[in-house]
Protein backbone atom coordinates (compact mmCIF):
# COMPACT_ATOMS: atom_id res chain seq x y z
CA UNK A 1 0.00 0.00 0.00
CA UNK A 2 3.09 2.21 -0.13
CA UNK A 3 2.70 3.36 3.48
CA UNK A 4 -0.23 5.18 2.63
CA UNK A 5 -2.73 5.64 5.87
CA UNK A 6 -6.26 5.88 5.70
CA UNK A 7 -6.05 9.63 6.73
CA UNK A 8 -3.63 9.71 3.29
CA UNK A 9 -6.04 8.28 0.99
CA UNK A 10 -9.11 10.36 2.03
CA UNK A 11 -6.72 13.81 2.14
CA UNK A 12 -5.96 12.06 -1.83
CA UNK A 13 -9.47 12.20 -2.65
CA UNK A 14 -10.26 15.40 -1.11
CA UNK A 15 -7.20 16.94 -3.56
CA UNK A 16 -8.28 15.04 -6.70
CA UNK A 17 -11.90 16.04 -6.40
CA UNK A 18 -11.62 19.77 -5.29
CA UNK A 19 -8.71 20.25 -8.19
CA UNK A 20 -10.61 18.28 -10.99
CA UNK A 21 -11.57 20.78 -13.60
CA UNK A 22 -14.11 17.80 -15.18
CA UNK A 23 -15.96 14.43 -13.67
CA UNK A 24 -18.68 12.29 -15.40
CA UNK A 25 -20.37 9.52 -14.15
CA UNK A 26 -22.75 7.10 -14.50
CA UNK A 27 -24.14 4.85 -11.82
CA UNK A 28 -26.29 2.50 -10.07
CA UNK A 29 -27.65 2.31 -5.97
CA UNK A 30 -29.58 -0.58 -4.78
CA UNK A 31 -30.67 -1.37 -1.32
CA UNK A 32 -31.06 -5.41 -0.48
CA UNK A 33 -32.03 -7.03 2.74
CA UNK A 34 -29.50 -10.10 1.70
CA UNK A 35 -28.63 -11.54 -1.52
CA UNK A 36 -30.92 -10.93 -4.54
CA UNK A 37 -33.86 -9.28 -2.89
CA UNK A 38 -33.72 -5.60 -3.99
CA UNK A 39 -36.03 -3.19 -1.76
CA UNK A 40 -35.43 -0.37 -3.50
CA UNK A 41 -32.99 0.36 -6.77
CA UNK A 42 -31.91 3.53 -9.10
CA UNK A 43 -29.66 4.77 -11.55
CA UNK A 44 -28.24 8.47 -11.57
CA UNK A 45 -25.06 9.97 -14.02
CA UNK A 46 -23.07 13.45 -13.45
CA UNK A 47 -21.83 15.72 -15.63
CA UNK A 48 -19.31 18.45 -14.19
CA UNK A 49 -17.11 21.20 -15.50
CA UNK A 50 -15.25 23.60 -13.29
CA UNK A 51 -15.55 26.58 -15.20
CA UNK A 52 -19.33 26.03 -16.28
CA UNK A 53 -21.52 23.92 -14.09
CA UNK A 54 -23.34 20.68 -13.07
CA UNK A 55 -25.73 18.15 -14.06
CA UNK A 56 -27.44 15.33 -12.23
CA UNK A 57 -29.91 13.00 -13.39
CA UNK A 58 -31.54 10.18 -11.21
CA UNK A 59 -33.92 7.75 -12.34
CA UNK A 60 -36.42 5.53 -10.04
CA UNK A 61 -36.52 2.01 -11.42
CA UNK A 62 -39.12 0.57 -10.03
CA UNK A 63 -41.18 3.24 -10.69
CA UNK A 64 -39.37 5.06 -13.79
CA UNK A 65 -39.58 8.57 -11.82
CA UNK A 66 -36.70 10.84 -13.43
CA UNK A 67 -35.70 14.33 -11.55
CA UNK A 68 -32.37 16.27 -11.95
CA UNK A 69 -30.88 19.55 -12.27
CA UNK A 70 -28.54 21.39 -14.08
CA UNK A 71 -26.57 24.42 -12.86
CA UNK A 72 -24.58 27.44 -14.10
CA UNK A 73 -21.71 27.52 -11.41
CA UNK A 74 -24.12 27.13 -8.07
CA UNK A 75 -27.07 28.59 -9.22
CA UNK A 76 -29.63 25.84 -10.11
CA UNK A 77 -30.86 26.90 -14.35
CA UNK A 78 -33.18 23.83 -14.65
CA UNK A 79 -34.84 21.20 -12.27
CA UNK A 80 -37.12 18.68 -13.13
CA UNK A 81 -38.96 15.68 -11.38
CA UNK A 82 -38.40 17.86 -8.18
CA UNK A 83 -39.54 21.20 -6.76
CA UNK A 84 -37.02 24.11 -7.98
CA UNK A 85 -34.68 25.55 -5.94
CA UNK A 86 -32.52 28.47 -6.89
CA UNK A 87 -29.14 27.47 -5.12
CA UNK A 88 -27.21 24.19 -5.72
CA UNK A 89 -27.15 23.50 -1.98
CA UNK A 90 -31.11 23.70 -1.41
CA UNK A 91 -31.50 21.49 -4.49
CA UNK A 92 -29.13 18.75 -3.37
CA UNK A 93 -31.08 18.77 0.23
CA UNK A 94 -34.47 18.52 -1.52
CA UNK A 95 -33.49 15.68 -4.08
CA UNK A 96 -31.02 13.77 -1.68
CA UNK A 97 -33.76 11.19 0.22
CA UNK A 98 -35.45 10.74 -3.10
CA UNK A 99 -31.95 9.87 -5.02
CA UNK A 100 -30.83 7.45 -2.15
CA UNK A 101 -27.93 9.87 -1.26
CA UNK A 102 -26.54 9.79 -4.37
CA UNK A 103 -27.48 13.38 -5.53
CA UNK A 104 -25.22 14.71 -2.77
CA UNK A 105 -22.58 12.60 -2.49
CA UNK A 106 -20.56 13.45 -5.72
CA UNK A 107 -21.02 17.05 -5.59
CA UNK A 108 -20.43 17.60 -1.77
CA UNK A 109 -16.71 16.21 -2.82
CA UNK A 110 -16.38 18.41 -6.14
CA UNK A 111 -18.45 21.73 -4.20
CA UNK A 112 -17.62 21.65 -0.92
CA UNK A 113 -18.23 24.87 -0.36
CA UNK A 114 -21.63 25.42 -1.99
CA UNK A 115 -23.26 21.33 -1.06
CA UNK A 116 -24.03 20.63 2.72
CA UNK A 117 -23.79 17.75 4.21
CA UNK A 118 -22.06 14.47 5.43
CA UNK A 119 -18.63 13.85 3.12
CA UNK A 120 -16.55 11.03 1.96
CA UNK A 121 -13.91 12.57 4.25
CA UNK A 122 -16.09 12.86 7.49
CA UNK A 123 -15.60 9.09 7.95
CA UNK A 124 -15.07 8.67 11.22
CA UNK A 125 -11.65 7.09 12.04
CA UNK A 126 -11.95 5.05 8.97
CA UNK A 127 -9.49 1.91 8.97
CA UNK A 128 -7.66 1.04 5.57
CA UNK A 129 -8.43 -2.41 4.96
CA UNK A 130 -5.65 -3.77 2.74
CA UNK A 131 -6.79 -3.61 -1.25
CA UNK A 132 -9.52 -4.86 -3.06
CA UNK A 133 -10.91 -6.03 -6.41
CA UNK A 134 -13.45 -4.33 -7.96
CA UNK A 135 -14.14 -5.75 -11.21
CA UNK A 136 -11.23 -4.19 -13.54
CA UNK A 137 -10.38 -1.68 -10.83
CA UNK A 138 -8.20 -2.25 -8.03
CA UNK A 139 -9.13 -0.11 -4.94
CA UNK A 140 -8.05 0.77 -1.18
CA UNK A 141 -10.68 -0.16 1.35
CA UNK A 142 -11.95 1.69 3.67
CA UNK A 143 -13.55 0.95 6.54
CA UNK A 144 -15.87 3.08 9.00
CA UNK A 145 -18.30 1.08 11.27
CA UNK A 146 -21.14 0.64 8.98
CA UNK A 147 -19.50 2.34 6.13
CA UNK A 148 -17.29 0.95 3.71
CA UNK A 149 -15.44 2.97 0.73
CA UNK A 150 -13.70 1.43 -2.63
CA UNK A 151 -10.99 4.09 -4.01
CA UNK A 152 -9.06 3.69 -7.03
CA UNK A 153 -5.67 3.12 -5.93
CA UNK A 154 -4.75 4.47 -9.73
CA UNK A 155 -6.44 7.91 -9.35
CA UNK A 156 -8.51 8.19 -6.34
CA UNK A 157 -11.68 7.95 -7.68
CA UNK A 158 -14.85 6.70 -5.44
CA UNK A 159 -15.63 3.69 -7.38
CA UNK A 160 -18.29 2.11 -4.43
CA UNK A 161 -19.60 2.77 -1.10
CA UNK A 162 -21.80 0.25 0.68
CA UNK A 163 -23.25 1.33 3.61
CA UNK A 164 -25.95 -0.79 6.20
CA UNK A 165 -28.81 0.89 6.74
CA UNK A 166 -31.55 -0.23 10.27
CA UNK A 167 -33.97 -3.01 8.13
CA UNK A 168 -37.07 -2.04 10.52
CA UNK A 169 -36.81 1.34 9.98
CA UNK A 170 -36.76 0.98 6.13
CA UNK A 171 -39.97 2.05 4.36
CA UNK A 172 -41.50 2.82 0.94
CA UNK A 173 -43.02 6.30 0.96
CA UNK A 174 -45.21 6.50 -2.06
CA UNK A 175 -42.22 5.04 -3.90
CA UNK A 176 -39.61 6.89 -2.27
CA UNK A 177 -36.54 5.01 0.01
CA UNK A 178 -36.66 6.34 4.06
CA UNK A 179 -33.47 4.82 5.67
CA UNK A 180 -32.83 5.12 9.24
CA UNK A 181 -29.35 5.32 10.94
CA UNK A 182 -26.42 3.48 9.56
CA UNK A 183 -26.14 0.17 12.18
CA UNK A 184 -23.54 -2.34 11.25
CA UNK A 185 -25.07 -5.37 12.70
CA UNK A 186 -28.23 -5.37 10.26
CA UNK A 187 -28.74 -6.56 7.40
CA UNK A 188 -29.81 -4.59 4.79
CA UNK A 189 -27.34 -2.84 2.86
CA UNK A 190 -27.16 0.07 0.54
CA UNK A 191 -24.82 -0.52 -2.57
CA UNK A 192 -23.53 2.52 -4.29
CA UNK A 193 -21.34 2.14 -7.41
CA UNK A 194 -19.45 4.77 -9.82
CA UNK A 195 -18.10 4.19 -13.26
CA UNK A 196 -16.31 7.33 -13.38
CA UNK A 197 -13.44 9.72 -14.86
CA UNK A 198 -11.44 12.75 -13.49
CA UNK A 199 -10.48 15.27 -15.84
CA UNK A 200 -7.15 17.74 -14.52
CA UNK A 201 -7.87 19.67 -17.92
CA UNK A 202 -10.84 21.68 -19.23
CA UNK A 203 -12.93 19.39 -21.40
CA UNK A 204 -15.04 20.15 -24.83
CA UNK A 205 -18.59 21.59 -24.01
CA UNK A 206 -19.72 18.17 -25.22
CA UNK A 207 -19.10 17.00 -21.94
CA UNK A 208 -21.98 18.32 -20.30
CA UNK A 209 -23.86 17.04 -22.61
CA UNK A 210 -26.37 13.68 -22.36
Amino acid sequence: MGGLSAADVMARVRAVYQGACAYRDRGRVVVQPGAGDILAEGVFRTAFVRSKGLRFEFVDVRNRKTCGIKTAGAVVCRSYGVAHEDRLADAIARMTGITLGTAQTIPRLLLPTDVDGRALWDMEAPVLDGSGAMEEYDCFVLRSGGRIAFVSRVNYVLRKVVRQVVAPKFSLDGGQPVLGEEKADKSVRQITTYDAEILEHEPEDSFLMW
